[in-house]
């Protein structure tokens, strides 16, 4: 996995053409190993424990799918047939995170990815991420990201 790590950080380093593919590539093989290792660590727990992680996959990849759209536990939780209630219980039963915080991390990650690798607008940027209201993303994205966009690029871009 260090070397997975050091892929990484060399190609951050690099920008060569079709970077962000490459990492992209890396970081799913980075994903994929932790998982492996998580696996091997729990795979004496009961079946309930194996079933919510294998659950919390799938909402994870359900959200990576569907982060540009939805942006709620509730349209999520009726994709999957279950109460708002029922899927954060399934989520935080393995992971330290809400499923609400899984959603936002994403859209966060996303964002800040558009802000360092684009040079759209704050609103354009909102826009791609399903807000219809720019003052909404820039205060959710600010209270996730302790910095608005702009201060977040500018910082960005003065540590280059």
């Amino acid at each position: 996995m260090q070397r997975v790590i050091e892929a990484i950080k060399s190609e951050f380093e690099t920008d060569q053409s079709s970077m962000e593919d490459m990492l992209r590539v890396l970081l799913k093989q980075l994903i994929i190993s932790s998982t492996r290792i998580w696996k091997r660590k729990h795979a004496g727990t009961d079946e309930g424990s194996r079933y919510d992680f294998e659950f919390s996959r799938y909402f994870s990849q359900l959200v990576e799918g569907n982060y540009r759209k939805l942006h709620t536990v509730s349209e999520y939780a009726n994709i999957l047939n279950i109460t708002p209630k029922t899927l954060n219980r399934r989520i935080t039963h393995v992971s330290e995170k809400s499923s609400n915080e899984v959603i936002k991390d994403r859209i966060i990650l996303e964002g800040k990815r558009l802000l360092v690798h684009t040079r759209y607008s704050v609103k354009e940027i909102g826009d791609k991420l399903g807000y219809d209201d720019t003052s909404y993303f820039i205060r959710m994205f600010s209270a996730h990201a302790q910095s608005s966009p702009q201060q977040f690029r500018q910082l960005y871009q003065h540590s280059e």
